[in-house]
């Protein structure tokens, strides 16, 4: 299946990696693909608002971007490519614009079968 490919490449990503998003998207495939704390450490998020929280189901931190100098991860995960830019400006700031970003969500988006697509309720019938 399709999904079990794509869920086996993000596995294949964690190694190494801070997810940045702590936002719905982040926390659903956080859950969805069950990538635990031990999987995956940190979570960045720019709002402070998050800083200091964890993930519901997979106990991740929320963290700050700042975080990014101590930790020195290899590539950084987004779930959100509209942000990449956003985020790319905000690494190199913090002197960490070499960093691997991958949009996650682009794994996703050539999933239009009706094998993959997740059942919805028709409240007409």
């Amino acid at each position: 299946m399709e999904l079990e490919k794509i869920k086996n490449q993000i596995q294949d990503l964690l190694p190494g990696a801070v997810l940045w998003g702590a936002g719905g998207k982040g926390t659903n495939l956080l859950n969805l693909l069950d990538i635990t704390d031990q999987k995956l450490t940190y979570v960045v998020d720019s709002n402070p608002a998050r800083h200091g929280t964890f993930i519901p189901g997979t106990g991740q931190e929320v963290v700050s971007p700042e975080i990014i100098v101590t930790v020195k991860p290899i590539r950084v995960l987004i779930t959100n490519e509209s942000y990449q830019q956003e985020i790319a400006s905000q690494l190199k700031e913090l002197g960490c614009g070499q960093l691997e970003i991958v949009a996650l969500d682009a794994l996703f988006r050539h999933l239009q079968d009706a094998d993959c697509r997740i059942p919805t309720l028709n409240h007409h019938d």
